[in-house]
């Protein structure tokens, strides 16, 4: 699991607030002002993060409307790269992907399914599970762990840290199983 971005914003803001600006003495007005500036820009950080997936998304489909109308005026010879960049931008745009709030509330409408599933062969038994589910149990969380190191390496907790992948080829593997 990677650490919520929104909930990393939300500490530190209360950090900030509550601990660095109160014990930055009055006698240093420069720092109190670079430290409320600080926090109003994490406070900006966190407003923004909840809708970074949709910008990103909106973003490219502005930017196909824009290419579709200049693809054909090319006078660089690139012509035909500019068209392979506008299908392949196209086609993503026109997908009906959900909103990040969606596909959140999905995921953890999904999690508490398995989390109950799980609470309810517990309080029973796990010998009626079968091998198969077993062994999606442990994948599971097997690949939660990983995502939790891989997201967390900056914190130095990691003995080896090179000995780990990259956030991005562990999401790229999850993309592909």
């Amino acid at each position: 699991m990677i650490p919520e971005i929104s909930l990393c914003l939300e500490n530190m803001i209360r950090a900030m607030d509550a601990v660095v600006l109160p014990a930055i003495p009055e006698a240093s007005p420069r720092a109190r002002e670079q430290a409320a500036i600080m926090l109003a820009s994490l406070k900006v950080v966190l407003t923004q993060e909840a809708h970074r997936f949709d910008e990103i998304f909106a973003g490219l489909r502005l930017e196909a409307a824009l290419l579709e109308h200049l693809v054909d005026h090319a006078s660089d010879g690139k012509g035909a790269s500019y068209r392979t960049a506008l299908a392949a931008g196209r086609r993503v745009a026109e997908l009906d992907v959900p909103s990040q709030a969606r596909m959140e509330e999905l995921t953890l409408a999904m999690r508490s399914a398995s989390d109950e599933i799980l609470r309810s062969l517990s309080d029973e038994t796990t010998a009626d599970l079968p091998a198969a589910a077993r062994t999606a149990v442990i994948d599971y969380a097997r690949t939660q762990v990983l995502r939790w190191r891989v997201g967390n390496l900056d914190c130095g907790f990691e003995n080896n840290p090179s000995a780990l992948p990259s956030l991005g080829d562990v999401l790229v593997g999850e993309k592909s199983a």
